[in-house]
Parts: structure tokens; sequence; C-alpha cells
């Protein structure tokens, strides 16, 4: 009884895939600390983060009527609402891609039978509940549920991309606009709300962070297409691998991995950005040298891209967007 327990719970584990929950755990970590530099920029030289992060507390106590309403715990949901909704997507794409993973990822649970599609749907609308739930949590009373407002178009995109009869996964382009619609622009939003509004009052702040990094994931989704290009196809899902051929989607995916960054200092010096322009300018041209040398790994020999389950450039795809999530987060706290 015991055994057979662990080895559902194992099987689960699989499903969830726990290390792609570390990006958006982590995006919403950078976007709050990038609110909080940029809040404190705001208020002048001699705020300091204790100072900002008072004050917010200050008013969240005093619309809630209740002191364990503060940044930190507003935060701590949105984390977990973000953890909890990437299990949902998971879960959801596993179901969906059934037979395609048939194909091309034998081990994965719901292929060798580990667990049943009744199992699997359970832990999708539970991770589905669970991260709603925690998104109205993630906010700051004074400022409204935004978080769950980008929790929820998170939640339409992420069933649009998997879900039949919609199913965007097929559409070549469509696809990579839907998954960087959630995981590029409105994670980066959704972290901001954590602490301050994006949309009552309008700030234009986090969505032109999101924007850089919804062109990002634009390309970055792609990184691991080209390995299962033969099966999609096969299954009828048109990634752009398969839809553009390999050679111009490396190129396409090389650009969004390198040029986007260096919108960071432009918007830097047009004001538009409350975060140093020198750091900006340093921050942008690391990152553009990473997914410069990222996107060579791509096109220099597009070909062998469908031959490799795990080519270096989706490892090289994790460590750029990894830098970018810290690096952000301290250009505006420093």
């Amino acid at each position: 009884m015991l055994m057979a327990f662990k080895e559902k719970a194992r099987a689960v584990w699989q499903l969830a895939r726990p290390f792609t929950c570390l990006p958006p755990a982590l995006g919403v970590l950078s976007s709050a600390a990038v609110a909080v530099g940029a809040y404190r920029r705001t208020r002048g030289a001699d705020y300091s983060i204790g100072d900002v992060l008072a004050e917010l507390n200050a008013w969240a106590s005093r619309h809630a009527m209740d002191e364990t309403r503060t940044v930190g715990a507003s935060v701590t949901l949105g984390v977990l609402a973000a953890i909890a909704l990437n299990v949902y997507s998971n879960a959801l794409n596993q179901l969906c891609d059934l037979e395609i993973d048939k194909r091309a990822k034998p081990e994965r649970p719901l292929v060798r039978g580990a667990l049943s599609k009744g199992a699997a749907l359970a832990t999708a609308l539970a991770g589905l509940i669970a991260g709603l739930v925690w998104a109205m949590g993630a906010r700051l009373p004074q400022f409204g549920p935004e978080f769950l407002y980008c929790a929820l178009g998170a939640a339409v995109l992420t069933t649009a991309y998997s879900l039949p009869p919609v199913r965007t996964k097929r559409w070549g382009l469509a696809a990579n606009l839907t998954v960087a619609s959630a995981r590029g622009l409105l994670l980066k939003v959704a972290g901001w709300t954590c602490v301050l509004p994006a949309f009552h009052p309008f700030d234009p702040e986090p969505w032109l962070i999101g924007g850089v990094f919804f062109v990002f994931t634009l390309g970055a989704v792609t990184t691991k297409d080209f390995s299962d290009a033969a099966h999609d196809e096969a299954c009828g899902v048109r990634s752009l691998p398969v839809a553009w051929g390999f050679t111009r989607a490396a190129y396409f995916t090389a650009v969004c991995l390198s040029v986007p960054w260096l919108a960071l200092p432009v918007m830097g010096t047009l004001g538009w950005l409350h975060a140093p322009f020198v750091s900006l300018s340093v921050l942008g041209a690391v990152l553009f040298l990473i997914g410069a040398f990222t996107g060579w790994l791509l096109v220099r020999d597009p070909q062998r891209l469908g031959n490799e389950r795990n080519h270096p450039a989706w490892t090289m795809m994790y460590v750029l967007m990894m830098c970018a999530q810290a690096g952000l987060a301290l250009v505006y706290l420093l």
C-alpha cells in the first residue's frame, strides 16, 4: 500500500515537472523586487527599501484592518500561485499531448501507465484552483485584485494553447504568441501587482518590461521544439521548425533571444524605466551577449537541433532567463 502510494506520488511529481516551476516563481519575485525599487526611486534618494516596505505595509494594514497583510505575504502568495498554475499547465499539456509523447517522450508518467488520465486531470484542476485562490490573495488591498486578472488571463491562454478545439499549439507562430503572452508579458506584470498597481491607475513600466520578456519568450519557446519536430509533424502540430523549417526558425529564435535586451538602455534613456541608465546598459549588454551566443549555438548547425533532446542552446536559454530575472531585480534594488 505504502509502495503504491509512493509510486503515485512520484508519478504526480514527474507530471508536475517541478524544475519548470522555477522560472515563473523567479519571474514573480523579480518583478515584485523591480516594483519595490521603482517605487523607492520615485520617493527620493533618502528612501530606503525598508522605508518602502514599511509604508506599503502600513497602507495595507489600514485598508485591510489586518496587520498580516504585507508585501511579503502578497509576494509569497503570488509565487505559490505562479507555481500552481505552472503545474496546471504541465498536467494539461501532457494530457493533450499524449499521442505526441508516446512517440517522443515514452518516459513520461501518462505514457508508461504510471498515472491515469483521471489522476492527471485531477492534478491539473488542483493546480488551477489552488493557483486562482492564491492569486486572489496576492495583492495589497489598496490596489485591488490585479494579480488575479493576470492569473486568469494566463490560465485562459494556457488552456487555449493545449486544449482542443482551440489548441494554438498546432498553429506555428500563434503557439509562440500564446505562450509569450502568458509567460512573458503577464508574468512580469503579475509580479509587479503584488506590490504596486499596473491597471488602476495604469502604469506603463511593468508592461514595457513585460514586453521585453514577451519578445524573449517568443523565441525561447522554440528552443525545445526542434527536437520534437518530427513527432509534432506526425501528429498535426506545426511548430515553427515544422512550419518554417529549421534554418528560418533558428534565426528567428536567435534574434528573439538577443535583440530585445537592447531595449532596456533605450527605455532607460527615455526615462520610461526607474533604474539607473548605466546599470541598465550594462545589464542589457550582458544579456545581449549571452543571447547572441545562445543564438549562435542554434544557427551554426540548425539540422543538428532535431537530433538532440537537450541541445546546449536549450540549457543556455534557461541560464539567460535566470540572469535576466535576477539582473533586473538587482538593477532596480541597488
